[in-house]
């Protein structure tokens, strides 16, 4: 049985979305990361082994210059 675990981050920041978009994609674990339009400003999809590893990388999210907020949707399997 698979335990990874994935997720989509939708992220607000201070600064321009596609510097912070540039850095997320250099972290472990992003998968894919994209500036938005509209009252959020970029999403990112993001895989770990379990959960404290996904933990991890959104708390390594926060280190980057301007992140603010993130929201973490954990996605959850259909057959």
């Amino acid at each position: 049985m698979d335990s990874s675990v994935s997720a989509f981050v939708i992220i607000e920041c201070n600064r321009d979305p596609s510097y912070v978009v540039l850095e997320l994609r250099e972290l472990e674990g992003v998968k894919m990361a994209h500036a938005l339009f509209g009252p959020m400003d970029v999403v990112a999809f993001i895989e770990a082994s379990d959960l404290k590893a996904l933990d991890e990388i959104v708390t390594m999210m926060y280190t980057i210059e301007g992140v603010t907020y993130t929201d973490t949707r954990i996605t959850r399997p259909v057959p």
